[in-house]
Order: C-alpha cells, then sequence, then structure tokens
C-alpha cells in the first residue's frame, strides 16, 4: 500500500514522465502550471513537417520528460491557445521555464533552430539552466548543426491548410 502511494505521489506531480501530453483547453492549465520547465509544439494534423517532426518529438520525451513536462497542442483544433502564444505555422515549439505557468504566454520562448531531437534537447538544457531573468534565446550550443541554422526550418503557415489536407 505505501509503495502504490509513492508512485501515486510521484506521478501526482509530473503529468505523464517520459511521455508526450496532448494539451486541450480544459488540461492546459493543470498540466503547464508552473511546477516543471515545460515545452510544448503546436502542430496540425495535415502539415507535413509535424508528421515528420513526431518521432524526434517523442523521443525527446523518452530522453528528458522526467525533468521537463512535454506536451504538445493540436493547433487547429484548438485555435485560441495557438492564438495566444501567437503561432503563425507548424511545428512551432515553446518553452516556459519552471514557475512559468501556460497562461503566461508571452514568457515563453520560440525554438528556431533544427527540428532534430539532439539539437531541441540540447537547447532545452541550456535555457533551462539560464537565469529567469535572461531574455535572449541561447543557441551557441547549435554550432554542430551550423547547417541547420543556415537553412530555414520545415514550417507549414496556418493559411495553408487547404493546401495540404484536401480543403
Amino acid at each position: 500500500v505505501l509503495v502504490a502511494c509513492l508512485v501515486a505521489c510521484a506521478f501526482a506531480e509530473h503529468p505523464a514522465p517520459g511521455r508526450v501530453v496532448e494539451l486541450t483547453s480544459e488540461n492546459f492549465d493543470s498540466v503547464l502550471n508552473g511546477d516543471l520547465p515545460a515545452v510544448v509544439e503546436f502542430y496540425a494534423t495535415w502539415c507535413p513537417h509535424c508528421k515528420k517532426f513526431k518521432t524526434e518529438y517523442e523521443g525527446v520525451a523518452a530522453d528528458l520528460g522526467s525533468d521537463f513536462v512535454v506536451a504538445r497542442v493540436d493547433g487547429d483544433k484548438y485555435d485560441k491557445l495557438s492564438d495566444s502564444f501567437q503561432i503563425t505555422g507548424y511545428p512551432t515549439v515553446k518553452f516556459l521555464k519552471k514557475g512559468t505557468k501556460g497562461v503566461e504566454a508571452a514568457k515563453a520562448e520560440e525554438y528556431e533552430g533544427s527540428m532534430k531531437k539532439g539539437s531541441l534537447e540540447q537547447w532545452l538544457k541550456s535555457n533551462s539552466q539560464t537565469s529567469a531573468t535572461t531574455q535572449h534565446i541561447q543557441m551557441l550550443h547549435l554550432q554542430p548543426e551550423l547547417e541547420n541554422l543556415i537553412a530555414v526550418p520545415g514550417r507549414c503557415y496556418r493559411a495553408e491548410k487547404a493546401l495540404y489536407s484536401g480543403n
């Protein structure tokens, strides 16, 4: 019984260690409550870049999911959440430092590097350790993938939905 209580308490503090949490309007505030740093991917089901990034992002959850809340939002389905984070295209990854709640969208930092697991993990680790007063995104660690910084990462813009979804 004691072990079961300890396990229940551990999972109560972290919504899904090692897994990606699907965010909705209903669970958004409770999951992104500021207890842990959080990374949130805004995606669209019709976006080919999002489909390609899905496995990479799930790998981030497997590697860092006990120290971070790793979550995603279907930006089309929950367009008000996308609007509050000023999402213009998919996939877009936002980072909330520990102590920052989901409702504080203006404090979220946007990831602008390669949509590769290793690059995103390095960026998360470096940004989670920087001071809360630091306002500039630390991107120095991306130097090994310089070619990905020069190239524009693949992104589908919200207005392009009809091109990819057959509508």
